[in-house]
This record gives structure tokens, C-alpha cells and sequence, in this order.
């Protein structure tokens, strides 16, 4: 399934932290994103493998 421009997914984020050890420690969340770009260079400029999304919030 390919994301198109405009559309709401569902993903994964990775959120780090570094603890009082200087440990770092990795939590995954799944949240709601808006799809801006689907890699065919309407805002990307170099790397085209990617998709350029907006974070939302509930």
C-alpha cells in the first residue's frame, strides 16, 4: 500500500531519552500523521526515498 499526499497513517516514532546514566533509552509510540510528501519531490529535495509527514496530536 503506497501513502498519497493528504492522507492520515497510522506509525510508529521513535521517542529517545537519556536517563541520569547517560543511558538512552528508546519508547515507541504509534500516532497519527498526515502524509505531505509522497517522495516524488513535491517538497523533498534530495532524498526521494522518503515520505515527509506532519505529527498530530490528539
Amino acid at each position: 500500500m503506497q501513502a498519497k499526499i493528504g492522507e492520515i497513517w497510522l506509525v510508529t516514532i521513535p521517542i529517545l531519552a537519556i536517563d541520569d546514566n547517560n543511558d538512552i533509552n528508546v519508547k515507541l509510540q504509534r500516532r497519527p500523521c498526515l502524509i505531505l510528501d509522497d517522495g516524488r519531490g513535491l517538497i523533498v529535495e534530495e532524498d526521494n526515498r522518503n515520505f515527509h509527514i506532519l505529527k498530530l496530536t490528539t
